[in-house]
């Protein structure tokens, strides 16, 4: 069965942005051992879901001449906006929804939930990550956007793998099977 993963890099005290929504420090201890983890990881997914400030700041700021992921399925999160563009599918489907919609097309590679806090409470709240890999790096912010929302639901997670690469250290979790 297709997973439903969480692959995101957070700051040692668990920000994933500056308050700003800035994400550069991420470039600050950017590795080789790193770069290839992420293309590994990359190759094992099909399927994008994010958040529309996610979406909004990908295109605006971080690519804006190229899709970034140009040949996989790209779903969008928003209130406002719907329909489809060359690059994206927008939706407002209840996340349990629409993982069952994805899992129904077709058999695939797993699905990559990117964005901030409130998607990931999104999935978190109907226990629908199956794996999370949450890279820290060795840099305190202070302050920013956090990776999960203070009062999100208690989840209880199983620790299946710790590396280090480089300066980053990798750890990898899985759902507790209820």
């Amino acid at each position: 069965m297709r997973k439903v993963v969480l692959y995101i890099a957070m700051s040692l005290d668990g920000y994933i942005a500056e308050e700003d929504g800035s994400v550069a420090f991420l470039d600050e201890v950017a590795s080789d051992s790193q770069q290839e983890d992420y293309n590994t990881f990359y190759n094992t997914i099909d399927t994008v879901i994010m958040g529309n400030s996610t979406y909004t700041q990908i295109v605006n700021e971080l690519s804006p001449n190229e899709w970034f992921y140009k040949g996989k399925e790209c779903y969008v999160y928003s209130k406002t906006t719907s329909g489809v563009t060359e690059n994206v599918k927008y939706t407002n489907l209840d996340p349990k929804k629409l993982i069952e919609q994805i899992r129904a097309e077709r058999d695939g590679k797993d699905i990559w939930i990117i964005g901030g806090s409130e998607i990931v409470e999104l999935f978190i709240k109907d226990n629908l990550i199956d794996d999370y890999f949450v890279y820290v790096l060795p840099t305190i912010l202070g302050r920013g956007i956090p990776l999960f929302k203070t009062g999100i639901q208690r989840t209880n997670l199983n620790l299946k793998k710790v590396s280090n690469l480089e300066q980053l250290v990798k750890l990898e979790y899985s759902k507790k099977q209820v």
